[in-house]
């Protein structure tokens, strides 16, 4: 009876190893720069998560909060991307980061789309992240317009006859060129807009943007078939496409 019991014991602390030995830790990149490329292609924002190597807190939100099985299924919605804010010190400042940790939003252009600063305990970040998510179109969506337009696009060209390949070229030929326009110190080109009802897009100095979005401090305030307009200082200026 006795050795029957140990069996069991034995049994019971493996199968609690095997528990324990699941992780639920947030996969992070450490590469800026192919984090931005990779936001651009899979249209996710990017969550990059700036921390110090002495940083108590920090460590903390990693046990804690990027641990949290929670948070790992609402990272798959972001580019994760953790940055040691004392060896890259120029890109923390780019963000204006003066803390740890300091967690910055960005959107497939690189503009940010909000900033925590501090420890946040799993709850509480995870309601961040779903905000952030369904605000800008949840899951797998963060561009989905941008991406259905592209692939429905494809999808014609592979079908398209030889006169509807003729007309296509004729349509390229007659391509505005992009638009230049100076607000306060920063110049404005405006490449191009992919119009969509729900959620238009503009292409601004060779990056997407949205409604709501910030390039170089211009808040994008309206998106039509034929312009755009930009807000800074609280004035508006309208580009249109000639």
């Amino acid at each position: 009876m006795a050795g029957k019991i140990t069996k069991v014991s034995v049994l019971l602390c493996c199968f609690c190893f095997m528990f324990q030995g699941v992780s639920h830790a947030v996969s992070w990149r450490s590469g800026f720069e192919s984090a931005i490329e990779e936001s651009q292609k899979d249209g996710k924002p990017v969550m990059a998560y700036f921390y110090g190597p002495r940083c108590g807190w920090c460590k903390k939100m990693d046990a804690d909060t990027f641990s949290d099985a929670n948070i790992n299924r609402l990272a798959a919605n972001f580019i994760c991307l953790k940055i040691d804010a004392t060896r890259y010190s120029d890109i923390a400042s780019r963000y204006g980061v003066e803390g740890f940790p300091t967690i910055v939003f960005l959107n497939p252009g690189g503009s940010v789309i909000e900033t925590a600063v501090g420890y946040r305990p799993p709850n509480d970040f995870g309601a961040l992240m779903s905000r952030i998510s369904q605000k800008f179109g949840g899951s797998g969506s963060y561009i989905k317009p941008l991406k259905t337009i592209l692939d429905s696009a494809k999808a014609i060209k592979q079908k398209a006859s030889d006169k509807s390949k003729e007309m296509a070229a004729k349509l390229n030929e007659k391509k505005p060129e992009k638009i230049t326009q100076k607000i306060g110190d920063v110049i404005i080109e405006l490449d191009g807009i992919v119009y969509d009802e729900k959620r238009p897009m503009a292409v601004i100095n060779g990056s997407p943007v949205f409604v709501g979005d910030l390039v170089e401090g211009i808040e994008v305030v309206e998106i039509t078939q034929r312009s755009v307009k930009l807000r800074f200082n609280d004035e508006d200026t309208i580009i249109d496409m000639q």
